[in-house]
């Protein structure tokens, strides 16, 4: 009959062999000069806020509209359906600044200006 060896044997390749049968294949990120996501960084920004939209490039992102004071802080962006202020994370640009019309955002030392749309 079947001892405890021979059970435990069957139950390890059933683990750890059969998945690999109907594996697929890796995983691999576009080989895309726009493709801004790197792995290796995390999906949750130093406030602890998940980044639940993904933003490939800064193309993605589009101006909902601008809350706009003369404080500082009191300041800001709706971005994405998102709403945001200075030092904030949308995707993986940070949030440098909320002018009257625009929003400078930032990525690994790179500056971006987001532009309101003029209205027609």
């Amino acid at each position: 009959m079947w001892s405890g060896k021979r059970v435990a044997l069957v139950l390890a390749c059933l683990i750890f062999c059969f998945p690999a049968v109907f594996a697929q294949d890796e995983f691999v990120y576009p080989d895309d000069d726009d493709f801004e996501r790197d792995p290796f960084e995390a999906l949750i920004n130093a406030e602890g806020i998940i980044n639940v939209r993904l933003v490939r490039r800064a193309g993605d992102l589009k101006i909902n509209g601008i809350i706009y004071s003369e404080n500082e802080e009191q300041r800001r962006a709706i971005i994405n359906n998102t709403l945001v202020k200075k030092d904030d994370y949308i995707g993986t640009y940070k949030v440098e600044n909320i002018g009257p019309a625009s929003v400078t955002l930032t990525i690994k030392g790179k500056e971006t200006i987001l532009k309101m749309k003029e209205e027609e």
